[in-house]
């Protein structure tokens, strides 16, 4: 599978000129541990632990190079939504099957940084949260 063939959108556009984007799901345990049963003597009892899943969670990050003529989300448009600072849009698709997507829910943008260095390309990269059940999520 080449990372190319996955794209991320922000609201209706594409994270423009993006060269990477990573999405982590997360699982926040509790940690579950009983006295054991009185008829049980042997030695080694109640250390061991069961977990549950308090939470479920997913986030994600992206980067690219800032260009002036974009057509799909540009660096304007990730400062609106960082400075707005409330849920956005986040799909992530297949290049070919943008109408089935594998993840569709609300982020916020919790980093967005830009940079400008001498003689380079200027680039951006920045980070998002979920904000509350995706909508689609396929596994």
């Amino acid at each position: 599978m080449n990372g190319g063939d996955f794209l991320l959108s922000i609201g209706t556009k594409c994270a423009g000129h993006c060269t990477e984007h990573s999405l982590t799901f997360t699982a926040e345990t509790q940690s579950i541990k009983v006295k054991a049963a009185a008829t049980v003597t042997t030695e080694g009892r109640g250390k061991w632990e069961s977990k549950t899943v308090k939470g479920l969670s997913f986030s994600g990050s992206a980067k690219g190079y800032i260009y002036d003529e974009e057509g799909e989300c540009t660096i304007d448009d990730l400062r609106a939504a960082w400075k707005a600072g409330k849920p956005v849009s986040a799909t992530g698709f297949r290049r070919k099957s943008k109408s089935t997507p594998y993840l569709v829910g609300d982020v916020i943008i919790t980093k967005l940084e830009e940079s400008y260095p001498e003689g380079e390309e200027a680039t951006y990269s920045f980070d998002f949260e979920n904000s509350g059940e995706p909508t689609t999520f396929s596994a």
